[in-house]
């Protein structure tokens, strides 16, 4: 197994293991939440009991990381779409890969650092 399925792995079993851990405590949670507390620690509002809003905050944590691990799989596949690929003028059998590859490098800065 390649390291990034492992951690893949990892984040999916985590992502389940905090969604039944919530679905295991909400039925003993009280009929009114609080929705926030003065500075005396009293409620300043409740809410009513709801599954929806108990497992908002876990379905965010999961589209937030299925977000950047897809974005972050999507740029190592393809890194010259973000970068803007290699410069004019420079091709990989003439310039190392470093050069091809960072974003800043000019056509002329490229010419000087060509590998024998």
């Amino acid at each position: 197994m390649t390291a990034s399925r492992l951690l893949w792995a990892v984040a999916v079993s985590l992502f389940a293991l905090v969604i039944a851990m919530s679905l295991a405590v909400y039925p003993t949670m009280p009929a009114e939440l609080p929705t926030g507390l003065d500075a005396d620690g009293a409620p300043r509002g409740t809410t009513p009991k709801s599954l929806l809003a108990w497992l908002t905050a876990p379905l965010l944590l999961g589209g937030i990381t299925a977000l950047l691990g897809g974005l972050g799989a999507i740029v190592h596949r393809y890194p010259g779409l973000f970068s803007g690929g290699a410069p004019r003028g420079c091709c990989r059998r003439r310039c190392s890969w470093a050069c091809c590859r960072s974003p800043w490098a000019s056509a002329s800065s490229c010419a000087t650092s060509r590998t024998a």
